[in-house]
Order: C-alpha cells, then structure tokens, then sequence
C-alpha cells in the first residue's frame, strides 16, 4: 500500500493540473488512507484483506472483472457516447483492389475463424511479463448483447455459443440474418454471394426503412421502455435474432471519404444505421475502408 500512495500521487500531479489547489489536498490526505484508530489493523489493510477475498471466490476471472461489470450495467447514460470504444483499420491491411462487398466477406469469414477459437476456448492467452491475463471479455464478444432494463441493464449471453449460426447485417436501416451454417461450414463464395444480395436492395428503400437502431443511443431507462413496447407490437422474435446474432456488420451507403468521416462513422455514423448494443460491431464504408 506504501508503494501505491506514492504511485497515486504521482498520478495525480497530472490530473491536478487542470486544478492545481487540488493536489497539495491530495497530497495531504494520501498519506493518512494506510491509518487507522484500530491498534492492530489499518484502513488500507481491510481493503486489501476485502480486495483479496473477492479474488479468491473468482478463481476463473480478475478480481476487477464484476466491478467493471457492474459499472457498465448500472449505467443509464446513452451507452454509444461513454461506452462505445472506436477506430479506423488501416487500409495497409487489405487488398486495395476490394470492393466493399469483397472486404466485408473477408472480415466477415476471418472474424468466424477468430470466433470459433474464442467460442471452443483454443485461443492462445494474452500474456503480460509471463502473466497469464484474465480474458473473460474476450468470451463476451460474440453472440452477446447488452438489453436494457429499468434502473439496471442485463448481459444476454446465449446458453450455447456454440450453436450461433447468423451474422446480423445492417445497410441503412434495413437488416438482414446472414446464415454461415456453422464455424467449419461456412465459405467466402457463399457468405459474399449473400452481401450481394443485400447490395442488390434499392439504396433509397434501405435508407427509408425504419430507423430502429437509433433507439440504442438513448439513455438506457428510455430505451427499456422503447424495447417492451416493441415486444408489445409483436417483434420479440426480431429483436431475439438481433440478441442471439454473432456479431453485426454495416454496410454504410453514406458519408464522406476523409479520414474524419471515417472517425464519425466508427464512434456513431448516422445511429439509424446502428445497433450499439452488440458488443462485436464492423462497419465498412462504401470507400472500403474499416471501422469499428
């Protein structure tokens, strides 16, 4: 604990800075956390001995996994805005020659095989200084979906991974169930026949269909209320496939072609366009280039 007092003040010289009365306080009150009336145990000894007792009932995951698990669900701020990680692929990693569908039938069919050793557990671990790291996200990925509920949202995870066998694709607002029939069944003919199809849709009807997506983007508590009403009206079994998809894939038909329209489609684009609560999200621009 000594040696983490010294490193929090450390740390917090550069958040002072932007209020700099604020760190002789901290600096002050650091000191006296390892402190405590109890003549045998500190204040900073109870945490660890609390720290160490959650980690040992989670022998299969961090010690921090449920705190971050927690903070997340009991959000109810718009999670596309606080909780929605983005980036831009470099076009370096693909062929240059690639139309949009041929790019997204690639993704598509690698992130399969990454999925299928996610999914039956082959992958090898993430190690740090020869630590095996916790990758209990990592099973989070796929075939998951955030749903919210009223004061606390809850993690759909489907009760067999194994069994996923579609691929949700948006193009406008329009959706489509791409079925890849199972991890060794699958194959880049079949899978880009099937975007060619969906390319095939007149842009105009996709742009018009109801943009449901756009209710993701709202403050979780309103978006409860949205998504029972939508089961009322008869699309439960619409929004199980949407849980229940492995991952989702956009097909953008609209915006510009520099690098900061490639930066807003990746944190937002047009939220008609989008479904945030599904953890595994690529978007693929009509210039071909690769956001998530």
């Amino acid at each position: 604990m000594g040696d983490g007092t010294k490193a929090k003040i450390d740390w917090s010289k550069t958040l002072c800075k932007t209020s700099p009365n604020s760190l002789p306080r901290t600096a002050e009150q650091l000191p006296r956390f390892p402190l405590s009336p109890l003549p045998s145990l500190t204040l900073a000894s109870l945490v660890q001995e609390k720290l160490k007792s959650i980690d040992d009932s989670t022998p299969d995951s961090s010690w921090f996994a449920n705190f971050h698990h927690d903070m997340y669900m009991n959000a109810r701020y718009p999670g596309y805005i606080y909780k929605n990680p983005a980036g831009v692929t470099r076009d370096a990693l693909f062929d240059a020659s690639q139309s949009q569908v041929e790019r997204a039938a690639h993704i598509i069919c690698s992130t399969l095989k990454y999925a299928e050793q996610v999914v039956h557990e082959t992958l090898e671990p993430d190690v740090f200084h020869g630590i095996p790291l916790d990758m209990l996200q990592y099973a989070r990925m796929f075939g998951n979906c955030r749903v919210p509920g009223k004061g606390r949202d809850e993690l759909y995870e489907k009760e067999n991974v194994r069994d996923l066998k579609h691929v949700l694709v948006m193009r406008g607002s329009k959706m489509w169930k791409l079925d890849f029939r199972g991890y060794d069944k699958f194959s880049l003919g079949s899978i880009q026949a099937a975007l060619d199809e969906v390319m095939a849709m007149d842009e105009g009807e996709c742009l018009s269909a109801p943009g449901v997506g756009v209710l993701t983007c709202d403050d979780r508590d309103s978006w409860y209320e949205n998504r029972e009403k939508l089961k009322e009206l008869g699309n439960g079994e619409v929004l199980k496939t949407i849980d229940d998809a492995l991952m989702v894939v956009c097909l953008d038909v609209d915006g510009d072609d520099s690098l900061e329209g490639d930066m807003r489609a990746a944190r937002s684009g047009n939220p008609r366009h989008r479904w945030f609560d599904k953890p595994a999200t690529i978007i693929v621009r009509k210039n071909g280039r690769v956001c998530r």
